[in-house]
């Protein structure tokens, strides 16, 4: 057993194929999914994403009778996941009644309704920490009351976030230090971070009970599109469970396909929504309308959001000048846009403090003189490289 993946990952292998079929499918065609899995090394060659979805996996193969000498150990798995997700919530609630109790709104993300909602058993969605969205206009209340009380940054950069700089991210992990973690976002999505860039989603919420409170969710199709768009994207530990995740959001939930459109065109997630459609719909034939697929087709995609998807595509790499500045570009347009051309000309200074972690743009000028000297002298050498990025 591996349990890890030296290369990290984006879209699904053919061995991961197979194992998502086998969680998926019905029938005799997800019970060959797995034996296929398992001729082609099994749990002999798990990694990490992987292995989250073996409860899902047991839990599918067991509504048809499967059998097989593993089916003990996957339903062994979703009784450990059942039991460590309730301890879990059990002992991350008191970080939503703080907010609630300080008049923030919650909206929970990503695993906690997943499992409540949509795969209806705890058991089968495994997580490790809580991601909780608070409006953007108290984002700097909510970091103040989290420190405030004791909770440790996970992010260990000298930049400070200001109430102008909140477009440079899209959330911040916190560490109670006994091993409870936060995810406290005032963006859903990292490549949306605009001043009202989550407006829809908190327009459309819906009310859910989270260990005896009363938080908010994302609407069904706002949650496909949330997995759409987190899941395919570079990743130490291969990300492939957002196919299970959107194809079950799918399958529980009435999807307003209508809605989908134009929320991907605002929010500038056509490339990232487009890939992940087209591949459930051919690979795991997914209900997603041809109309929709076709509509995506024709959305326009602009330089920097093309160029901000790519980078997501693949590992952090070395880049060159031009190829870095266009990075940084893209980066700061997910969060600028809608701002004034001198608020946005004003706002670069701070991004590029954020982005090369100083603690402030004073430090920016002295690193830019001496990577200007270092150039100068480069090109200086009677046989040094011309234009070598540095």
């Amino acid at each position: 057993m591996i349990l890890g993946d030296p290369n990290g990952g984006c879209w699904p292998t053919e061995l991961q194929e197979l194992l998502l079929k086998a969680a998926l499918f019905d029938g005799d065609a997800a019970c060959q999914a797995y034996r296929d899995w398992q001729a082609q090394g099994g749990l002999e060659r798990l990694d990490t994403g992987s292995y989250r979805l073996l409860p899902l996996v047991g839990h599918n193969l067991e509504r048809y009778g499967f059998e097989h000498k593993e089916m003990g150990t996957l339903r062994g798995l979703r009784r450990k996941t059942w039991c460590e997700n309730r301890l879990l919530f059990a002992r991350l609630a008191p970080a939503v009644a703080m907010l609630q109790q300080a008049g923030i709104s919650v909206l929970v993300l990503k695993g906690v309704p997943l499992a409540l909602r949509y795969y209806g058993d705890v058991g089968l969605r495994p997580m490790r920490d809580l991601d909780l969205l608070v409006p953007e206009q108290r984002a700097q209340e909510a970091i103040q009351l989290f420190e405030s009380a004791g909770w440790r940054g996970l992010w260990p950069h000298r930049y400070h976030l200001g109430p102008r700089d909140l477009g440079f991210r899209q959330a911040l992990p916190y560490s109670a230090g006994d091993g409870r973690e936060v995810d406290l976002h005032w963006h859903a999505l990292y490549q949306a971070t605009f001043p009202g860039a989550d407006a829809a989603f908190w327009e459309s919420a819906e009310p859910m009970e989270f260990e005896g409170m009363a938080v908010e969710v994302l609407c069904p199709t706002d949650e496909l599109l949330h997995a759409l768009v987190h899941g395919p994207r570079w990743n130490e530990i291969p990300p492939i469970r957002w196919v299970a995740d959107a194809m079950t959001v799918m399958r529980a939930a009435a999807i307003d396909w209508d809605r989908l459109l134009p929320l991907t065109r605002r929010l500038r997630l056509t490339l990232p929504v487009r890939a992940a459609c087209d591949y459930l719909a051919r690979v795991f034939h997914a209900p997603i309308p041809e109309r929709v697929r076709s509509g995506l087709a024709r959305l326009r995609v602009d330089a920097a959001e093309r160029l901000d998807y790519e980078s997501s595509q693949g590992p952090p790499q070395v880049q060159g000048f031009a190829d870095l500045a266009r990075s940084i570009y893209a980066s700061y347009q997910r969060g600028a846009r809608g701002r004034g051309v001198r608020e946005q000309v004003a706002g670069f200074p701070r991004f590029l403090c954020f982005y090369l972690d100083m603690e402030r743009p004073s430090e920016l000028w002295p690193r830019a003189a001496r990577w200007a000297a270092a150039r100068v002298r480069l090109r200086a050498l009677p046989d040094g490289p011309k234009g070598t990025g540095v």
